[in-house]
């Protein structure tokens, strides 16, 4: 989510979009019917978990959700048809994943481009990310393997393409990340200017947890900061977190060992 909004802070900057006009500018009937009803957040409500629009990890996205079918924004639509808003647009921070697959049509309905595309022409190419990849099945190299447990027993998740699509589709090496991070964080980032506008009047979504534009500022009791995002999928859970006072990128990884209740 953090390359997503970064991204659409760029095409801010180029004047393809707004970030504080509503979806409807930009999306029609045909996506619009199917968020709950009264429902028209800006393009920065999405990108803060403020728009009101439930997740598509549901009751029904469990117990549906076939690992071998891409995450689609048709298929994130589909899975919240019939669901209430999760709260008032600006007002109530809900996490939902589908922003992310709404954002992404906005994106490429404006610019005409794939995402990919978009993503490697704005972000990986500019900074170098040469492993770094959207939506890739098999990247080139050594790709950490992730288990998951359900009803036939242990199973590598590698193949699930629940790592597809706007809310998490990245693949990238640590050292990558490091690079994208300071890029976007680091006083004198290639992308300062972006990561000021992400992180600039986040919501404070609990105490000493500010949510931005695709990242998340959170605060110790002394005062110390630190900026960056999560991730998780059956099988893995990754994240990284950027500290100016120190100018130190934390990555990290684990093994996440979902368990299925019998």
């Amino acid at each position: 989510k953090t390359y997503m909004a970064a991204l659409a802070v760029i095409l801010s900057n180029e004047g393809v979009v707004d970030l504080e006009a509503p979806i409807s500018t930009y999306l029609g009937e045909d996506v619009l019917s199917r968020i709950p009803e009264g429902l028209d957040p800006t393009i920065r409500q999405l990108m803060n978990h403020t728009s009101g629009i439930p997740d598509y990890y549901n009751a029904q996205f469990y117990a549906t959700y076939d690992p071998n079918t891409p995450l689609t924004p048709e298929l994130a639509l589909s899975l919240i048809k019939g669901e209430s808003a999760t709260g008032t647009p600006g007002e109530d921070h809900a996490y939902s994943n589908t922003n992310y697959h709404l954002l992404a049509l906005i994106l490429e309905k404006e610019t005409g481009e794939a995402l990919g595309a978009l993503l490697q022409s704005r972000i990986f190419e500019p900074l170098g990310l040469d492993d770094t990849s959207y939506n890739v099945l098999h990247p080139p190299g050594d790709v950490i393997h992730g288990y998951g447990e359900d009803f036939d027993g242990w199973e590598d998740m590698f193949e699930s393409r629940e790592n597809t699509g706007p809310d998490g589709g990245i693949m990238a090496t640590p050292d990558d990340l490091i690079t994208f991070y300071r890029a976007l964080f680091a006083p004198d980032g290639a992308l300062a200017d972006v990561g000021e506008v992400m992180t600039a009047d986040p919501f404070v979504s609990r105490e000493r947890r500010y949510e931005g534009l695709g990242v998340g500022t959170m605060e110790n009791r002394a005062g110390a900061q630190v900026e960056g995002h999560t991730g998780g999928i059956t099988g893995y859970f990754s994240a990284a977190y950027y500290r100016a006072d120190t100018d130190t990128v934390m990555v990290m990884h684990m093994l996440w060992l979902q368990m299925v209740p019998y």
